[in-house]
């Protein structure tokens, strides 16, 4: 299993929302007047069913205040222990990837061509 955290440090999220985020279309209501949410609510239900048609699962706890932290678990094949040293990883090629990206934030797709690209 892999799993990995995200931590964030913002509002929080109330603890009769938590099993509702993860709706299609759900967004978390600023009680304290701030902004609006941006996006349409459909990140993480997305998010959630590619994790769970992966075996896995993304789940989150949160404190008003403090900020929530989500964990995505998936299933991986375990990787040998002992590396054959072989193969010089420069003379081996990776295969092409082809990514989609769907963002309607114009930063956010800048920031993640940037960093796409650079992988090449």
């Amino acid at each position: 299993m892999l799993h990995f955290e995200v931590e964030d440090s913002g509002i929080g999220i109330p603890q009769d929302e938590l099993d509702k985020i993860f709706a299609m279309y759900y967004q978390v209501k600023d009680s304290h007047g701030g902004k609006p949410a941006t996006g349409t609510g459909i990140g993480l239900a997305v998010s959630r069913r590619l994790a769970k048609n992966m075996g896995g699962d993304i789940t989150v706890t949160s404190e008003q205040g403090k900020g929530s932290t989500f964990t995505l678990t998936i299933h991986a094949p375990s990787v040998a222990e002992e590396v054959d040293d072989a193969f010089d990883e420069d003379d081996m090629p990776l295969p092409a990837l082809n990514v989609l990206l769907v963002e309607d934030i114009e930063l956010n797709v800048i920031v993640a061509r940037s960093v796409l690209e650079k992988l090449r």
